[in-house]
């Protein structure tokens, strides 16, 4: 998906908005506050809870460097996985797309299931297992241990 102009003014606002320090990086503790920023006060909640775990693969995923922080330009990478218009599917692409811990375009049952896992409230964890093998099912090729990415999001 391409960037729009306008996705990166809105992303470089919450930015500026969370990097208070202006210091050009923002910690994972930020990264929420960015993600609070852009799904507004009533949905804030609902939409950190529902990344769960998944907010450090998200943060390793988009640090390019691997220096802990994110820079703008590294924060911009969350514009290829959807709009902030619709920022639940947005984070879900891209911690999807964070899954993939050797970026082959390929998402194995395991690496679902980890990502999935890390997600789910506590209570719901059991049944990963069986939404991971419905999923998988569903939309793997051939041997059902691997599905495209981009199948997967769609």
């Amino acid at each position: 998906m391409a960037r729009s102009v306008e996705e990166l003014k809105v992303l470089k606002l919450a930015f500026n908005t969370v990097d208070k320090d202006n210091v050009g990086k923002i910690n994972a503790d930020q990264l929420q506050g960015i993600i609070a920023e852009l799904a507004g006060p009533e949905e804030a909640e609902e939409c950190l809870e529902g990344l769960g775990g998944a907010l450090p693969a998200l943060m390793d995923h988009l640090d390019v460097d691997k220096d802990g922080m994110l820079t703008f330009e590294e924060l911009s990478k969350l514009s290829e996985y959807g709009t902030t218009a619709n920022l639940p599917r947005m984070l879900i692409t891209a911690v999807i797309y964070a899954a993939d811990k050797d970026n082959n375009g390929w998402i194995t049952a395991a690496e679902l299931k980890d990502i999935l896992t890390s997600m789910a409230p506590p209570d719901q964890r059991d049944q990963v297992d069986e939404v991971v093998g419905m999923l998988m099912s569903m939309l793997a090729e051939d041997d059902s241990s691997k599905a495209k990415i981009d199948v997967v999001v769609e």
